[in-house]
């Protein structure tokens, strides 16, 4: 099996080709959105990397985009370097997991989880779950790596720093990371590794131990408040709105997601392996009802809640590459379907960028109306389903703006007029949710702000 991991690794390299031709090509659509052109903004204004609710292992996604703003180059090139900057960071893992460390089961792992159903949240990059699991599998593949490469002082330092940043980067790493120790347990690896294995599950928890005691924050403590839900919905947990989402994904864009479990599934009935199969499906069923119950709410935009269920990947991918695949190559088949599954999973991105593609125009089309006013709109005059989210409207029209218009645009679209009265009058200040920047703090290669004479207008018709 050893040529034939490796051969779809190297058809993997070729699918991670095309994520970075995506990426470039949506670059716009990436970074105009959301918390993306938020961190953006920070980045820009502190030159420095930003670190949100202490996930500092994010610093890794920064390193293009401070570069490229530290060399002086145009907005729009920073936001391209920044679009590609996520992409190269799970390629970069890709890479060690194969070519490096020489496990190339463990690398087709990431890439499956990179692109096994990976549809909306491909346009919602900034999300810090994936990055961490994609950091979390070069660790296990440091474990299971050679014997002497794992046992070096220098590989213990690397996995045991690693193992630690990836705590921080999300609070659902938890399952997928101890869902891979104990598939790892059912393999025949070293006494040594063994030890090593158990070492990093009690480093792994005692940080997690720490974060939760010492550096949680009130984001993350709102993030979890959903968990409530298990005792507001008990105990009818399979009715539930998130749960229609899901299956009528897996009818459409999420069809991977059916075949691969019923294949794992298949797979663990006919060799008898039980203990496999019981693990399989627990483990996937309690995430997704974990997922599903806490964000039980069609307020939930569907990129956000995909952002949540992508380490289900995990949890369908490890049986599938170290299982299934073995089976398929008795017909000569694993390396073809990995490769459809790459070839389908690139075009399901493209294929779900029209929404993205939509929010942008509309946003160019109200700068065309406005230009350079200054306007705090209120949410009912704006298309919400268009939009998604508005919070980070003045972030995202400032780089649409600035990159297409040669001249940065104010403007904020709120749900409270009360809360933003003081910022009305605001003629030297580029209002931002929740926040005043004065134009003298803002770089001015990055910010094109002339007007200082007029105040902000309201819109609520």
């Amino acid at each position: 099996m050893y040529e034939t991991y490796k051969r779809a690794y190297n058809a993997g390299l070729v699918g991670y080709l095309v994520m970075f031709v995506l990426a470039v090509v949506f670059y716009k659509e990436r970074i105009t959105f959301c918390d993306a052109s938020f961190y953006l903004f920070e980045l820009l204004v502190k030159n420095s990397f930003t670190i949100q609710h202490m996930r500092f292992g994010m610093v890794y996604t920064q390193i293009l985009p401070l570069l490229a703003s530290r060399a002086g180059m145009l907005l729009s090139s920073v936001m391209l370097l920044y679009s590609v900057n996520y992409m190269l960071a799970y390629f970069v893992c890709y890479v060690i997991c194969g070519s490096v460390l020489k496990r190339y089961d463990f690398a087709l792992l990431l890439l499956l989880f990179n692109i096994l159903f990976v549809s909306d949240s491909f346009y919602w990059p900034q999300t810090e779950l994936p990055q961490g699991i994609s950091l979390m599998i070069v660790c296990f593949a440091l474990i299971g790596s050679d014997r002497k490469m794992v046992l070096h002082k220098f590989s213990l330092l690397l996995l045991g720093l690693g193992i630690i940043t990836v705590v921080f980067f999300h609070p659902l790493i938890i399952f997928p990371f101890y869902f891979i120790v104990l598939f790892m347990l059912n393999w025949k690896i070293s006494e040594a590794q063994r030890k090593v294995l158990y070492g990093a599950s009690i480093l792994f928890l005692l940080t997690v131990v720490v974060q939760k005691l010492a550096f949680t924050d009130k984001y993350e403590m709102h993030a979890m408040s959903g968990v409530k839900n298990f005792r507001v919905l008990f105990p009818d947990y399979l009715h539930l709105y998130s749960n229609s989402v899901f299956l009528d994904a897996c009818k459409g864009k999420y069809i991977w997601v059916p075949v691969v479990a019923l294949a794992n599934t298949v797979v663990y009935t006919r060799a008898k392996q039980w203990s496999k199969l019981l693990l399989f499906l627990c483990g996937t069923g309690a995430f997704l009802l974990l997922v599903n119950i806490t964000r039980n709410t069609a307020e939930t935009p569907f990129f956000y809640i995909e952002g949540l269920w992508l380490p289900l990947a995990i949890f369908l991918g490890l049986p599938f590459v170290f299982d299934v695949l073995p089976v398929l190559q008795e017909k000569k088949l694993a390396v073809a379907v990995i490769s459809l599954i790459v070839v389908t999973g690139c075009v399901r991105i493209y294929a779900v960028s029209k929404p993205y593609v939509t929010r942008l125009n509309w946003e160019r089309n109200y700068l065309n109306i406005h230009h350079d006013k200054k306007l705090a709109v209120y949410e009912t005059c704006v298309p919400l389903d268009t939009l998604m989210l508005t919070w980070a409207t003045p972030y995202e029209f400032w780089l649409l703006s600035t990159t297409e218009r040669q001249k940065t645009a104010s403007i904020i679209v709120i749900d409270n007029i009360p809360q933003y009265a003081w910022a009305f009058d605001q003629t030297r200040s580029l209002i931002v949710s929740g926040d005043i920047f004065p134009y003298a703090v803002l770089p001015k290669r990055y910010f094109h702000l002339t007007d200082t004479t007029t105040g902000y207008i309201l819109i609520k018709k």
